[in-house]
């Protein structure tokens, strides 16, 4: 499990989109979108899974264990 993303391990963490939406179809990743109230008006990601940074850790629980979880923030 990934606690922190550290600045200089940032390549090692990133998925592009072309890989996301192939994992995404194939059902093996989901989009869990933590982004600000204000960025999600601007563009609303309908298919992600949305949670504030607050409410990640006592929702843990409900998130898939065996997808890759890319995040959008």
């Amino acid at each position: 499990m990934l606690k922190y993303a550290l600045p200089e391990k940032n390549k090692e963490i990133k998925i592009s989109l072309e890989e996301f939406l192939k994992l995404y179809k194939e059902d093996k990743a989901i989009l869990l979108d933590v982004r600000m109230p204000f960025e999600k008006e601007l563009w609303e990601v309908k298919f992600a899974i949305k949670l504030s940074p607050n409410e990640i850790e006592e929702n843990l629980n409900k998130l898939p264990k065996d997808k890759l979880i890319v995040t959008a923030c």
